[in-house]
């Protein structure tokens, strides 16, 4: 029967990965993250997160180096700027407990890292992955990222010795398993925040001062912040607003830990949706041109002829770069120049190579789900990089 309410508008599935804040946090996980100094908004994928650490590195980069009078049209860094502009992107799953180790697939001496041919779990995206701001250097072990890295490798040793004792194969790291320790890290990482949040605080006290300011806090707020919700803004924590998700996707957690381990499942099955979703634009883009396919015959598969021409382009473009170092030198810019056109190749190559690769993995997923879920960890006492 018509009524005259009005009609609800579609379910749009939420973003776990590129958006944030009210997206999809409850009220109480947003208040539990603020007070524990994470601005809901902090959260989503690798590539997000970095990008607001390269945001507010240049923002407080600027007003370091403005005259007084250019700062009267600025706005200062707030605490949370001070602490974006020291962090990474900081995955809160481990890369290397993805795919193998080595190099990669293509033969032209690239690190595995962040090739999908790689992996060992399906639908793995080192740019899609959950990530927050780390502050310091995944190598420095006094960072907060450091600290994060290091309960990573405690993490592997414990599984890696519990397969040598069970008599399970060495490197398996069953998908219960590896949830369990991430989840068991987040409130590490948390209480080693609240030590490094104070160091941005001592940065904002410690600024030029700006418009409106009594202090080294400048406009904005006090450096402290966070004593309630004008505080939390001003420190650059957000504001709490009601979630915009259907009600079935908003993350409701009793503890900041807790928020932030339901979202990072629920981002890393988005994060895995998206590649099964992906499959026909991953074929698409695995295909090759029909000017390359004239008067050409299979087998081999056009697509595996294609990509055997892409390798041979790359790598002629890595000897004609390797040339030009020797005959100008490193920084002239003919060999610039050079450096471009290996660049374009190699990236054209692997990312022809990566569709069909992801292609083979949605469709493994989506006929036998979930596809393999069975993450890999290494020897302890290697280097984290070496993985």
């Amino acid at each position: 029967m018509a009524t005259d309410a009005p009609t609800p508008p579609p379910h749009v599935p939420v973003n776990y990965l590129e958006k944030g804040k009210s997206a999809f946090f409850s009220e109480r996980c947003q208040n539990l993250l603020i007070a524990a100094k994470m601005n809901p908004g902090w959260f989503g994928s690798y590539s997000k997160v970095d990008k607001l650490c390269v945001g507010a590195k240049a923002k407080c980069k600027r007003w370091d180096e403005a005259t007084a009078q250019e700062r009267e049209t600025l706005a200062p860094p707030t605490v949370g700027d001070r602490y974006l502009a020291d962090c990474q992107s900081g995955h809160l799953v481990r890369d290397s407990n993805f795919r193998e180790s080595g190099l990669s697939s293509d033969g032209l001496g690239r690190d595995a890292r962040g090739d999908p041919c790689r992996n060992v779990v399906d639908g793995y995206l080192e740019e899609k992955a959950a990530s927050i701001p780390m502050l310091g250097r995944a190598q420095d072990p006094q960072s907060e990222h450091g600290r994060h890295t290091q309960n990573e490798e405690a993490d592997i040793a414990r599984q890696f010795e519990h397969n040598r004792l069970m008599g399970l194969p060495p490197n398996a790291y069953p998908e219960k398993d590896r949830h369990r320790d991430e989840d068991n890290r987040t409130q590490s990482f948390l209480d080693d925040h609240l030590e490094k949040w104070r160091t941005a605080e001592k940065k904002v006290l410690a600024q030029p001062q700006g418009r409106g300011s009594a202090s080294g806090a400048g406009a904005g707020g006090s450096a402290a912040g966070a004593g309630g919700p004008d505080e939390a803004e001003g420190a650059g924590l957000g504001k709490v607003t009601a979630p915009n998700c259907a009600p079935s996707d908003v993350v409701d957690q009793e503890s900041a830990a807790e928020c932030i381990n339901s979202w990072r499942k629920k981002a890393e099955a988005q994060m895995k949706q998206e590649v099964v979703a992906s499959i026909e634009k991953n074929k698409l883009e695995h295909t090759a041109p029909d000017e390359f396919i004239e008067n050409k015959k299979e087998p081999p598969s056009y697509e595996k002829q294609y990509q055997d021409h892409l390798d041979g382009e790359a790598r002629v473009a890595k000897r004609e770069h390797k040339k030009a170092k020797r005959k100008y030198g490193e920084n002239d810019p003919r060999t610039a120049a050079v450096l471009q056109t290996r660049k374009a190749k190699m990236a054209e190559a692997n990312s022809f190579r990566s569709a069909g690769c992801l292609v083979e993995q949605g469709e493994r997923m989506r006929d036998f789900p979930p596809g393999r879920t069975t993450g890999r960890v290494s020897p302890p006492y290697t280097n984290w990089w070496a993985r």
